[in-house]
Formats: structure tokens, sequence, C-alpha cells
């Protein structure tokens, strides 16, 4: 999901849904390369700002948007995975500040080829474990 879809999708569940305790926002890795950094911090702050206005007595919890082999809007790995770096920096500490919280993956790194598919994107089925590991261990402790 693109960071322009968050507002909009959230909207949408608000219609069916109620309001959860916890929103995990796991959004932002196909914006990478799309844009100037300044300005997608910019679009992260601003939106983040309207989803505590829709979800007032939900903590937002970021979960970090994880390395890359291969990304869509550019070459330079390097450059890339360093940039997703700054935007989960920026973004978490966002969420921590509002009293949320900040899911990392530290064992999925861009060098590690076995967890990620072919396409270099997505994660293969031990990749997708430990994600799922962190989510689980994460709200074991806060819940």
């Amino acid at each position: 999901m693109n960071w322009q879809e968050l507002v909009p999708r959230i909207k949408y569940l608000l219609r069916f849904e109620q309001e959860p305790d916890f929103l995990i926002i796991h959004c932002g890795g196909n914006n990478i390369g799309s844009c100037k950094l300044h300005n997608f911090r910019r679009q992260i702050k601003s939106s983040l700002c309207k989803v505590s206005e829709l979800l007032p007595k939900a903590k937002l919890i970021w979960s970090q948007i994880l390395p890359r082999l291969v990304w869509r809007n550019g070459q330079n790995i390097k450059s890339l995975n360093r940039a997703a770096v700054r935007i989960n920096n920026f973004a978490g500490w966002l969420c921590l500040k509002s009293g949320g919280g900040y899911i990392k993956y530290p064992e999925i790194t861009w060098n590690e080829k076995g967890l990620f598919n072919m396409d270099g994107v997505h994660l293969s089925n031990m990749g997708n474990e430990l994600f799922l590991y962190r989510i689980q261990s994460f709200l074991q402790e806060v819940v």
C-alpha cells in the first residue's frame, strides 16, 4: 500500500469497524525513492496527525519499513535502504512521542538474501516468520 492510501483506507474501515486500541502502521516502502525524503517526512507527519484525529484513543505503532534487495523507484540499493532507515527513525519517533510504539525487525537485513523471495521485495517464508514473530512479541509486551 502506498502512503497516500493510508488515511482514506482508515476512513473507509471506520464506516464498518469500531476504533481499535492499537493501529500498527506498516506502510510507505513503496514510496521510498519516489519523492524527496523531506517531502515524504512531511507527508508522514501530516498523515499521522490525521490518523490521530480519526482514532483519538488508539495507540499508533510504527512497523519499520523493511530493507529490500530491489527498490521499485531507484537503482542504488544502499542509498534507498538508508532512506528507509531515516524514514523509520522519524516515523518511529513520532509514534513513540505520541504514546504509541515502534516495531523493529533487526534480523531482516538487505544482505540476508534468504529472507526474501526472488523478486527481492517480498519476504520469503522464513522472512515472514521473523516479521510475524516480532509483531507478536511486541503485542504481547504491550497488551
